[in-house]
């Protein structure tokens, strides 16, 4: 039996976009016609301490291979979500879209000492 073809629903507007292009026309819903920069919400997604973590491991790994030692390493991803986002929003984001709550959580703080490295891919 065939499906029904879905069409896909577009994507939402991106409202910094939109902002941005009104700006540019000297067009604007705000009453000032400016609009300042949306917040950054940063968010980290981390191994659950039970469920290890392999990267953290193998990166151990791989510079005791190059003669470095370290006492530890762990890994976390990172998302930069840009919006007008309430507390809520972000915990409702991140459940919904980025936690796999059997083997991950989401660091509210970053509660670590020292140096943190991070890799960020090019675009």
């Amino acid at each position: 039996m065939k499906q029904p073809s879905r069409t896909p629903t577009p994507p939402k507007p991106n409202v910094r976009l939109r902002a941005r292009e009104a700006a540019i026309s000297g067009q604007s819903d705000s009453p000032s016609h400016t609009m300042g920069p949306m917040p950054t919400h940063r968010l980290e997604v981390r191994p659950l301490p039970d469920a290890g973590d392999p990267r953290a491991h193998r990166l151990m790994r791989e510079a005791a291979a190059l003669g470095y030692t370290l006492q530890a390493a762990r890994t976390a991803k990172v998302y930069l979500l840009e919006g007008d986002l309430t507390d809520q929003q972000r915990a409702a984001i991140a459940k919904a879209l980025l936690v796999n709550p059997v083997t991950e959580s989401l660091a509210t703080e970053n509660g670590h000492v020292g140096v943190t490295l991070e890799v960020h891919p090019l675009p």
